[in-house]
């Protein structure tokens, strides 16, 4: 039913019947199973971030959090930690994202781009020490990223580091 629900906005556009449906699903089903009431709570949190309510996205991310099994943590975390962003809350984004990255798996490739994201959203909170600590270490998983080492350059570049940074981007 939540699929076809996404479905619905998707492909026709129809996103009030689509959000109305995933609202009668989530009070009409009382044995959802958690990831499927925690997609359903994702689902609206998208919903509100397309029409510009990050309050809204923020109260739904927050319940999805409480329902979420532990396989759906670290995406609500990324979801919360971008929400914040929108409202300008880089502190509160960068704490989300942090929490996301301790839940990162050892050796797991998909760490690289949490903390590329992370290291996105200290810069946006002015803390451009951590930021670099945070490229340099996705880095070290993934060094062939071109993505990453212009971002490295660039960082330096705004830390003040300019003819190291810039010696970078020519390199790169």
């Amino acid at each position: 039913k939540l699929w076809r629900c996404q479905l619905t906005a998707d492909i026709s556009g129809r996103r009030t019947e689509a959000r109305e449906k995933v609202l009668e699903l989530l009070r009409t089903e009382k044995d959802l199973p958690p990831s499927v009431a925690t997609g359903a709570m994702m689902c609206l949190a998208s919903d509100a971030a397309g029409q510009g309510d990050h309050e809204a996205e923020r109260k739904y991310l927050l319940k999805a959090f409480t329902i979420a099994p532990k396989s759906a943590q670290d995406a609500v975390l990324h979801s919360l930690a971008f929400c914040h962003r929108a409202l300008k809350d880089y502190r509160g984004a960068v704490r989300y994202m942090e929490l996301a990255a301790a839940l990162m798996k050892p050796g797991d490739p998909t760490n690289a781009s949490v903390l590329y994201n992370l290291a996105i959203l200290q810069k946006n909170d002015g803390r451009l020490d951590e930021a670099l600590v945070s490229i340099r270490s996705a880095l070290k998983i993934n060094p062939e990223s071109w993505n990453l080492q212009m971002i490295e350059a660039g960082y330096m570049v705004l830390k003040g580091e300019k003819e190291e940074g810039m010696k970078k981007f020519l390199l790169i």
